[in-house]
């Protein structure tokens, strides 16, 4: 990761040779199969990314990293499908996400996990399938509602939430209005006036 261009293409084949050899001598070991789904994603292959995920699901399934990756792969492969085909994906993609968001709070996984579950409800919705959307847009808005509400301990993850924090509550809102229940508007954005007093257009849309 410290290197670029072609530099960094002979380093991610070496460990793409050497990864692969590993497994070929110890198939169950976990962490090589995590390190070469990485180096997959890196060079592109995203079909041998989502097979080595899998593989390592299959062994260890209570990883939420793995989930994750799984999540943002399917989801990346649903936009390389024809049309008729990316509905499926899309729905892989975002039952592994949703695991990766009970499994792990942090803000980043939070977001990812509400991102593509919009992608999927936009699906539906493209579809005519409104019930489906509504009830995709009603489940991803606990993802936002933890990034704005969990007070994270490590530092790494309250930089995490102050970079996805605004954005939540943006979500949010939309998120109100979608789904018809305006109610909801209300606690975002008085929280949203109390935090910025300054600015009269959060009052303005409380009134």
């Amino acid at each position: 990761d410290a290197y670029s261009g072609a530099d960094k293409q002979v380093l991610l084949d070496l460990s793409m040779k050497n990864f692969e050899k590993g497994l070929k001598m110890n198939p169950t070991f976990v962490t090589a199969y995590y390190k070469l789904g990485h180096v997959y994603n890196q060079v592109g292959n995203i079909d041998k990314a989502i097979e080595t995920y899998e593989k390592l699901d299959s062994y260890f399934p209570h990883y939420s990293e793995i989930h994750l990756n799984l999540g943002i792969m399917y989801s990346v492969k649903a936009e390389q499908l024809p049309a008729d085909q990316r509905l499926a994906m899309m729905e892989k993609a975002y039952v592994q996400i949703k695991e990766a968001a009970r499994q792990e709070l942090k803000p980043n996984v939070q977001s990812i996990a509400g991102m593509i579950g919009e992608r999927l409800a936009r699906l539906y919705e493209s579809r005519g399938e409104k019930e489906k959307a509504l009830k995709v847009y009603e489940e991803i808005k606990p993802y936002y509602r933890t990034i704005v509400e969990y007070e994270p301990v490590l530092e790494e993850y309250r930089q995490e939430k102050k970079k996805h924090y605004e954005e939540a509550q943006q979500n949010l809102l939309g998120l109100a209005t979608v789904t018809g229940r305006i109610k909801e508007t209300e606690k975002v954005l008085a929280t949203m006036y109390r935090e910025h007093p300054d600015d009269p257009s959060y009052l303005s849309k409380l009134m």
